[in-house]
């Protein structure tokens, strides 16, 4: 039996770790060999807790599965990984926010994303080093001076607490697109626009502020008008928005390449432009950060800036599904490698000598 067959929701499973495949197989025969190795063995096993869920309202029971172990490589770039560690932190701060929300009931959310220009994958670090002491000047969080002088003097006042990741995406020439996603827990002064505090997204007569963007050129220090796109966000949506700034520290459409099989055997479209730009990242961003918090979320959300020590349990889950009983059932990834083309899945194995089980109808 797949894994998807006795529980559709987790063919999420196979979906991530046959991308995770792709990554292995750029790292090969790289300096960051040792990378792919590991990717390669992620994710090999899976056991689960099966349970059984039943909905009250709609009156039927249906199977759950919930992970219990796994090997997990932890390597940044692991697409199986980075899945995993989106769930723990997105759970982590769903379970946070009504606690914020609680000391600071008339605050809201706003969405914002920052970046500047594009840049050559080989300036990747010193990009995102000028990035994040821009940012501090924006929020004014670099303290003293910084909170009375542009942009700092706008920015700091309103801002309660934050939550900001920053992510790497490749662009269509092989470049580094850096940006941040940023989660902005602002006062209700500043949506009252008759008390002067309102950053609109650009600078306009309309308003006595400069905007968003303007702030962001000058906290960069460009000529040019960089990415800077702010949006409110409503109570009911802030668990997707949650999501998208906790989503992954690159695209893994960027690490994305074509490949067929025929009897000429595999072809790879875009392989090497690929890997040139994954092994210069991996490179750039060693040891770099990329969640940080500040503010009243810091204090109330102690610990998001590290990276999950559990990947396995996330904080939303059911408890009363976790504290259930339930058989142990092990998923194995089975198949063959057929010319570097993965054609694995998860099946179902014997939990003690992880061979398949095969069942006879």
């Amino acid at each position: 039996m797949l894994l998807e067959e006795m529980s559709p929701w987790d063919y999420r499973f196979q979906k991530w770790r046959s991308r995770s495949r792709m990554v292995a197989e750029l790292y090969k025969n790289t300096e960051y060999a040792d990378y792919g190795q590991k990717i390669g063995h992620c994710g090999k096993y899976l056991r689960f807790k099966k349970v059984e869920k039943t909905d009250e309202a709609l009156g039927f029971t249906q199977i759950k599965l919930l992970l219990e172990a796994a090997n997990f490589c932890r390597v940044r770039f692991c697409i199986f990984c980075q899945w995993r560690k989106s769930l723990m932190w997105h759970g982590k701060v769903l379970k946070g926010i009504p606690v914020i929300m609680e000391v600071y009931p008339e605050h809201r959310w706003v969405y914002l994303t920052l970046a500047p220009r594009n840049c050559h994958a080989k300036v990747l670090r010193r990009e995102i080093n000028r990035m994040n002491d821009a940012l501090k000047k924006l929020l004014g969080t670099g303290g003293g001076y910084g909170r009375k002088t542009s942009p700092g003097k706008y920015v700091y006042p309103i801002v309660e607490g934050y939550i900001c990741t920053t992510e790497v995406t490749r662009g269509k020439d092989n470049s580094c697109h850096p940006h941040f996603h940023i989660l902005l827990l602002l006062k209700p002064e500043y949506f009252d626009k008759k008390l002067g505090l309102y950053i609109p997204q650009q600078s306009s007569e309309e308003y006595e502020n400069p905007g968003w963007v303007e702030l962001w050129q000058e906290a960069l220090g460009v000529s040019y008008k960089p990415t800077a796109h702010v949006k409110a966000v409503r109570r009911d949506d802030l668990s997707r928005q949650v999501c998208e700034v906790l989503k992954y520290n690159t695209k893994p459409s960027s690490l994305w390449y074509q490949q067929s099989l025929d009897k000429n055997g595999l072809h790879r479209y875009g392989f090497e432009e690929t890997q040139e730009w994954l092994v210069e990242v991996t490179r750039q961003v060693y040891n770099a950060r990329f969640i940080k918090t500040g503010g009243c979320v810091k204090k109330l959300l102690g610990g998001l800036e590290s990276e999950p020590e559990d990947l396995i349990h996330s904080e939303n889950e059911d408890l009363d599904l976790v504290n259930s009983k339930g058989e142990t059932v092990t998923f194995g990834w089975i198949g063959e490698d057929m010319e570097g083309l993965d054609l694995s899945y998860y099946a179902l194995v014997d939990n003690e000598t992880g061979e398949p089980v095969i069942s006879y109808s």
